[in-house]
């Protein structure tokens, strides 16, 4: 049977080893190049800035996919704009930390 000490540092490492890889995969490491039309986007998200994710970015949700935008760009104000009525989706990140 293991030690109550050997149980410990491996759920620690466990929930650290989860938080660290979720939060990465619901960030933004770079922008896209060009831009989208606003009737392609279904919906947006906002991932908070963090350590690890460095920059300031909205993820944008079309039908084929996900696209990371710098959000002080014209044509991202304007698309969010036209798109009052789109969804805007939270991200599963922050449920994620909770767990541990």
């Amino acid at each position: 049977m293991l030690p109550i000490r050997a149980v410990v540092v491996i759920a620690l490492t466990v929930c650290l080893t989860a938080n660290t890889s979720a939060a990465y995969r619901y960030c933004c490491r770079r922008y896209m190049i060009g831009r989208l039309p606003c009737s392609a986007i279904k919906g947006y998200s906002v991932p908070t800035v963090t350590e690890m994710c460095p920059i300031n970015a909205i993820i944008i949700h079309t039908k084929k996919g996900k696209a990371c935008t710098n959000p002080a760009l014209k044509w991202v104000m304007d698309c969010q704009k036209d798109n009052v009525g789109t969804v805007y989706l939270k991200h599963l990140a922050e449920q994620v930390f909770s767990l541990c």
